[in-house]
């Protein structure tokens, strides 16, 4: 019998026994043609695949000790391999012209093929199970139909579906094993050791006919139909030991294990995009949040959910990216920039904060100035001290201090003159009206008299800046929001100047002096504070309130609104981060420049070898763990301190912090 006929057969005949037939013998000398193949393989009524039918629903893990739930997902296996045996037949009459040795491994993983089949389907009415009583799906066939080049068939058959196979049978290998279906078992044993010989005969010819100025992994992403991706060729548990008798090199496997891209949903697109408020102002990124943008572009990560996906110039290295996959953070897709996701359809658009060029990216984003502006906090502040008047009600003691002014807004250089002269002896804090994240201010000791130059500048750029008691602070707090909901209190670490330096991931107010402790829990009434101001100033998206605790004349006292940030803040991260944290453990997470550490890699090598990471029941327990990657960061690191070395995180910041 010739190879072609061979292929037309299963190709054109309904009966299921025409499939499964191959004779022992078969020849290749009257390949005919090339022939296109037809719309859709010719099947018996109840199987075919242009017949609209409801989806099945898989059977979970949980149903597997059910015959009829194990002969279920044999069904599923079953259509996968009828589908493949009809893709290598299109093959076949396709690609007449093909090498004769391809050809040869195509009739012989077909052959194998066949026999997975009659295991399935013996196996299957053992079970209870009849082929064709649940819905076939046709995605193979869809996806690879129009393959014009050999290499398509490499790739999406070998490289992908059957890649992926690998994963699936050791997953439903071992799950029928805990069920003590040992039959299934051995027979899912055997399909996966067939199809490491099938892959690695995609491979060996994928590795001939790809783009040989490309490396394997580059040339195999370039090679796929879509909507096929890297993500269709793997599953759970990762067969590491399969691919490597495949024939994958350390380079592959590495960049598969970490790959994450949508299956089917649209993705949320995420971007880290701090300075947003400078660029509201007109002027471009400084060359401190360029940095800030590259060297932490993966932070949304820990925010993102499984096949979303977030931009940055350069993906992370897939070993750092493994160190955060084994505790069970869902990898995103990498996007070089907003280009490569053009004729995909696209969720959510969710940047640190919005901007003209965020907007550009996405057009319908709008914004308004206002709630940028340190004025709009004031109302906010008085609003603040009216509802913890009315919050705390009698007998809940004084949350927040009195006598405390809120600030004044200054227009003009006479109205800041006029303010520092009323107020010779008394500290103050300036800011611009659209400074953030504690830049854009002067701090004025007493008697020191007032930078004119700065303040000119500022009122030009800004058109106001707001002056307001600069106050002895003990301790920072920040509400986090989403929409008009608090998720939460958190504790940022901020340097003298005011800056943000990192946050406490854990326990936020433990390593507080008591009376500072008792303040911000004592009976919920700042929870209640920050709950109502929420739901009576909200913005949409996250965002948060700063505050602070500063010393009073009785004592500790809250200042509320410090400054709100309509956007994402990184007490928003370092939530996501804290979820990945044991709970109980101190832990802080902190930034540190180049100018202040020297090199980023040997800062990194240095502090694995001294408090090397340490991970309990899926969580980090103890030592160090870097939220960016230190083998590609310039300027910046961030890093996890978790246990004793907080305290020595702590002190690298100059901040004094305790457990």
């Amino acid at each position: 019998m010739e190879i072609r006929a061979l292929a037309e057969q299963i190709l054109r005949s309904p009966k299921l026994e025409d499939k499964l037939a191959c004779p022992p013998s078969l020849s290749d000398a009257h390949r005919g043609p090339q022939w296109e193949g037809p719309i859709w393989p010719a099947r018996p009524e109840r199987l075919r695949l242009d017949l609209p039918r409801d989806k099945s629903p898989f059977p979970g893990l949980g149903q597997l000790d059910d015959d009829r739930a194990r002969g279920q997902v044999l069904h599923f296996f079953a259509n996968h391999e009828l589908l493949a045996m009809e893709l290598m037949a299109l093959a076949l009459v396709r690609f007449p012209d093909a090498p004769a040795a391809f050809r040869r491994g195509i009739v012989h993983t077909l052959r194998e093929e066949q026999d997975h089949l009659r295991r399935y389907l013996a196996r299957m009415t053992e079970l209870g199970v009849e082929f064709g009583e649940l819905h076939n799906s046709p995605f193979f066939w869809t996806t690879l139909r129009p393959m014009s080049h050999p290499i398509h068939y490499c790739s999406g058959l070998s490289l992908c579906f059957e890649q992926a196979n690998l994963d699936f049978c050791l997953r439903f290998g071992q799950a029928f094993t805990q069920v003590g279906d040992t039959q299934s078992a051995q027979m899912m044993e055997k399909v996966r050791a067939d199809e490491i010989g099938h892959v690695r005969h995609g491979l060996h010819w994928y590795r001939k006919w790809k783009d040989q100025r490309l490396d394997d992994w580059s040339a195999f992403e370039a090679a796929l139909l879509e909507p096929l991706t890297p993500a269709r060729a793997k599953g759970k548990p990762f067969d590491l030991d399969g691919r490597k008798k495949a024939g994958f090199d350390t380079d592959w496997i590495e960049r598969l294990q970490v790959y994450g891209r949508t299956k089917g949903r649209p993705p949320t697109l995420w971007w880290f995009n701090p300075g947003c408020e400078a660029s509201l102002l007109g002027g471009g990124p400084s060359k401190a949040v360029k940095a800030l943008r590259r060297d932490l572009a993966c932070l949304p990560m820990f925010l993102s959910r499984r096949d979303d996906a977030v931009l940055a110039e350069q993906a992370p290295s897939p070993g750092w990216l493994r160190q955060w996959q084994d505790l069970g953070v869902p990898l995103p897709e990498w996007v070089p920039n907003p280009q490569s996701l053009q004729g995909r359809g696209l969720g959510e658009f969710r940047p640190f904060g919005p901007s003209p060029e965020a907007q550009a990216i996405r057009p319908e984003l709008s914004w308004s100035l206002e709630p940028y502006r340190k004025s709009a906090d004031l109302e906010l502040r008085a609003l603040a001290h009216r509802v913890a008047r009315e919050q705390i009600g009698q007998g809940q003691g004084d949350l927040v201090g009195g006598g405390v002014e809120t600030g004044w807004v200054a227009r003009s250089l006479s109205e800041v003159e006029e303010l520092r002269s009323r107020l010779p002896r008394t500290p103050l804090l300036i800011k611009q009206d659209l400074a953030s994240s504690g830049q854009g201010q002067r701090r004025l000791g007493a008697d020191e008299a007032l930078p004119t130059a700065w303040v000119e500048r500022s009122l030009k750029a800004h058109g106001a800046v707001v002056v307001e008691p600069l106050l002895p602070r003990l301790s920072d707090v920040s509400a986090l929001y989403k929409g008009t909901r608090l998720l939460g209190l958190s504790r940022p670490l901020v340097d003298a100047q005011g800056t943000w330096r990192g946050q406490v991931l854990s326990e936020p107010w433990g390593a507080l002096p008591g009376p500072i402790r008792r303040l911000l829990s004592q009976d919920k009434a700042t929870l209640r504070l920050y709950r109502a101001l929420g739901e009576q100033a909200p913005h949409q998206g996250l965002w948060n309130i700063d505050g602070l605790v500063y010393e009073g004349a009785q004592g500790p006292r809250l200042f509320p609104v410090v400054e709100r940030n309509p956007r994402m803040t990184m007490g928003h991260i370092a939530r996501g981060i804290a979820r990945w944290v044991r709970h109980g453990r101190p832990a802080i997470w902190t930034l540190h420049h180049r100018r202040q550490v020297g090199e980023i890699a040997e800062f990194a090598e240095r502090l694995r070898a001294e408090h090397p990471r340490q991970v309990e029941q899926g969580k980090l327990s103890g030592g160090v763990a870097f939220t960016n990657d230190p083998s590609t960061a310039q300027a910046l690191l961030s890093v996890v301190w978790v246990g004793e070395p907080a305290c020595e995180g702590a002190q690298a910041l100059g901040i004094p912090w305790r457990l």
